[in-house]
């Protein structure tokens, strides 16, 4: 299964870095609690993405140091995304060793492009631990009272993301979901609070049920747990 890393949403979460920095325009670190299933707590890793002001495809290097630590991440090969007249760079998958939670505070964002020009920005990291601690449907109690935003993502069979957006009241059964977007393959629930600076990922629902091999090599079905409020 492709790993749905939902890029898009870090987009529409950014915050300004210093003017004098005229390489980066903005930074956006986003927590992310990962949920591989209804009964499991979330596996956590940290997005990190930069508005661009020269070419993003110029782009050869992202690292983040951490001002508690200083642990560093490195990434070769980020990912480049144009949207209208802004140009991304970043990384959706930074995690710490041993799955440890990552430290609360401020970091440092380096970026670099092809010529070797280094330009460097400050981003604060500020997230709910108790969450780590949580199932899917205890996150979602626990989000209802934060004021938190449930959000959609429907993905096709090539897990392009095809739709993201706030859950409305007609897409609140996942049988509405398949029938908007007949193009859809699975779907996830996903959760946004501190201004996008928390992002909960609930499990994926598949359309038509999820294929896994047993060990006798045959293709079974299995079930999804899709409960029809989902």
């Amino acid at each position: 299964m492709k790993k749905l890393f939902l890029l898009f949403p870090f987009f529409l979460f950014l915050f300004s870095c210093s003017q004098n920095l005229p390489e980066l325009n903005t930074v956006a670190g986003t927590v992310i609690y990962d949920f591989e299933s209804e009964e499991s707590t979330p596996d956590l890793r940290l997005g990190v993405f930069v508005d661009v002001s020269s070419d993003a495809h110029r782009a050869e290097f992202l690292k983040i140091v951490c001002f508690q630590n200083d642990f560093e991440w490195e990434c070769n090969k980020p990912e480049k995304v144009s949207n209208g007249k802004k140009q991304y760079v970043g990384y959706a998958n930074f995690v710490m060793p041993g799955k440890d939670s990552f430290p609360q505070g401020k970091y440092t964002v380096y970026y670099t492009d092809a010529n070797g020009n280094e330009e460097s920005c400050i981003m604060n990291i500020s997230y709910s631990t108790e969450i780590l601690q949580m199932t899917p449907a205890e996150t979602a109690e626990h989000l209802k009272t934060l004021h938190a935003v449930e959000n959609l993502a429907v993905f096709d069979e090539e897990a392009v993301l095809i739709f993201y957006g706030e859950k409305s009241d007609e897409l609140q059964n996942i049988e509405s979901v398949w029938r908007r977007y007949p193009a859809a393959d699975s779907a996830r629930t996903v959760w946004t609070r501190n201004s996008g600076r928390e992002m909960c990922i609930f499990p994926v629902v598949y359309k038509n049920g999820k294929k896994v091999v047993e060990e006798n090599g045959t293709d079974t079905d299995t079930d999804t747990g899709i409960s029809e409020s989902e």
